[in-house]
């Protein structure tokens, strides 16, 4: 249909073992020609308060587009500072991405395994990266509503309830285990104090 794609691909530098993104411009030549990709170093390098990004546009003439509407806006400038930081990430931050995600995996791990044992009610699937976990309520049968309200006043907690992402997102909740691991237990003792008084 002749469309163009805009690949938000921000997570997808966070993969844990044994699984890998497959960037959609890999496709077909096609593909590649009608897509740009967006990456940025800030999910995956925590540094998000430095305003850098990066627009892959393998379309000569669509990048030419691009970067003209970017002029026309005076946006996309980056400071030096973004610009260091941004290079550095992606040169020399290898080894330290590898160790958080083995962290990272190891608190979604953590986070299945308790809401398995403790909090069954919830459904919660391994995904293949990124320190976002989806958790399942729709079991309970309650609405967004209540279920944001006990984590709330109940819990004490507060998870992005997942009809903000669109209408799939309804009865679900998405948690950040990219913490420290006692912040994890502590949130989710509070789940579950808050599910607790929802039955």
């Amino acid at each position: 249909h002749n469309l163009l794609i805009v690949s938000d691909d921000i997570h997808s530098d966070l993969t844990f073992k044994g699984h890998r993104t497959t960037p959609i411009t890999t496709i077909s030549e096609e593909l590649a020609q009608n897509t740009i990709t967006l990456l940025a170093p800030s999910k995956t390098f925590n540094i998000a308060g430095l305003a850098t990004s990066i627009a892959i546009i393998p379309n000569e003439e669509l990048r030419n587009q691009f970067e003209k509407g970017i002029e026309k806006r005076e946006i996309g400038k980056v400071t030096t500072f973004g610009g260091t930081a941004l290079e550095a990430a992606y040169t020399s931050g290898e080894k330290w991405l590898d160790e958080v995600m083995v962290y990272i995996e190891n608190n979604a791990d953590f986070v299945i395994d308790y809401i398995n044992k403790n909090i069954p009610e919830i459904k919660v699937k391994k995904p293949e990266g990124t320190y976002l976990l989806w958790l399942d309520f729709r079991g309970l049968n309650k609405t967004a509503e209540e279920i944001q309200e006990a984590l709330v006043n109940i819990g004490k907690v507060a998870l992005n309830d997942g009809s903000a992402y669109g209408h799939g997102g309804s009865g679900f909740f998405r948690i950040n285990v990219g913490c420290p691991r006692s912040r994890l237990e502590d949130g989710l003792s509070r789940v579950k104090k808050a599910v607790e008084s929802l039955k």
